[in-house]
C-alpha cells in the first residue's frame, strides 16, 4: 500500500483503509479537502474513491506523503479536527472553507450545495452536515484564497438539486442571465418582399390592405390566396418597374 504499510492477503484496500495507512505512517496527518468530503458523504463533481489522498499538515515540514497523497501545508487548530470512522478528519464546515479557497470552483459550489441539503449518497439518505453561517465563519481565518472563497460562497444554491447537469452549466451562475432562446429568423421569400415594397398596388384601395376593388375581385373570383397574392405582387412588380422609354431607330 505504503512504504512500511502492508495489508493481509485477500483483504481489498479500500477508501478508508488507504487513509488509515497513511495516517499510520504520519500521525500528524488530518484527512482533508476532497478526502475528506467522501468521509463526510459530500457529492463533488469528482469521486474520490480512486483519487489521489488529500492530507493537511498542520506542522507545515512535510512536502510528501508518497506516491497518491497531496500534503497541505496550513495551519489547523484542534477544533477543526473530528473522529470519523477512527480517522482524523476535517470538520465539515473546515473542510468546505479549505475547497472554497483552494477551487476549483464548480467542484467547491457543489460540495457547499450539498453539504448544506439532504441528499441520498452512497444508498444514505444524511441530514444537513453544516450550515452556512458555519462555514462563513470558517472563512473569516486569514488564509490564502479566504476573499475568493467568500465570493464562491454566495453563489452556492442549495437548491440546486444533485450535481447531474455538466459543471459549464454552473457558469451561468456568477452571470445575470442564463442561456436564452435565440429567436427564428425568418426569410421573405422574393413575393413577399415584392409586396412590402409597394405602398399601393393596383386594383387596391389607396392605403388599405384590406378588400380588393370591385373589378380586382372579378378577375381573382376562383383563384387560391397563395395564387391571388402572387398575382398582385407580380403586377405590383412590373407596373413599377417598368424601365423607361427610349427613342430607336427601325432600318425600313
Amino acid at each position: 500500500m505504503q512504504a512500511g504499510a502492508w495489508i493481509e492477503p485477500g483483504r481489498d484496500a479500500d477508501f478508508a483503509t488507504r487513509l488509515r495507512a497513511v495516517q499510520l505512517l504520519k500521525p500528524r496527518l488530518v484527512v482533508s479537502h476532497r478526502s475528506a468530503t467522501a468521509l463526510w458523504r459530500i457529492e463533488t463533481l469528482t469521486p474520490m474513491a480512486e483519487g489521489t489522498l488529500e492530507f493537511i499538515d498542520p506542522d507545515l515540514t512535510l512536502r510528501s506523503g508518497g506516491k497518491g497523497v497531496l500534503v497541505h501545508r496550513m495551519p489547523l487548530d484542534e477544533g477543526d479536527v473530528v473522529r470519523c470512522e477512527g480517522l482524523r478528519v476535517t470538520g465539515a464546515d473546515r473542510t468546505l472553507a479549505d475547497l472554497l479557497r483552494a477551487g476549483p470552483r464548480d467542484e467547491a459550489l457543489v460540495a457547499v450545495e450539498s453539504a448544506l441539503t439532504w441528499r441520498r449518497v452512497g444508498g444514505v439518505r444524511r441530514a444537513p452536515v453544516t450550515t452556512a453561517a458555519l462555514v462563513s465563519l470558517a472563512l473569516e481565518a486569514p488564509l490564502r484564497g479566504a476573499e475568493g472563497g467568500r465570493r464562491r460562497l454566495k453563489l452556492a444554491d442549495p437548491g440546486s438539486g444533485p450535481p447531474r447537469r455538466p459543471s459549464r452549466a454552473c457558469a451561468c451562475t456568477t452571470r445575470a442571465f442564463g442561456p436564452r432562446a435565440r429567436p427564428n429568423s425568418v426569410r421573405p421569400t422574393a413575393a413577399a418582399a415584392i409586396w412590402t415594397s409597394c405602398s399601393e398596388p393596383r386594383g387596391w384601395p389607396s392605403r388599405s390592405r384590406g378588400t380588393p376593388t370591385t373589378a380586382h375581385a372579378s378577375r381573382t373570383a376562383g383563384m387560391s390566396p397563395a395564387s391571388t397574392r402572387y398575382s398582385s405582387a407580380r403586377r405590383c412588380f412590373f407596373s413599377s418597374a417598368t424601365p423607361p422609354r427610349t427613342s430607336s431607330t427601325v432600318p425600313r
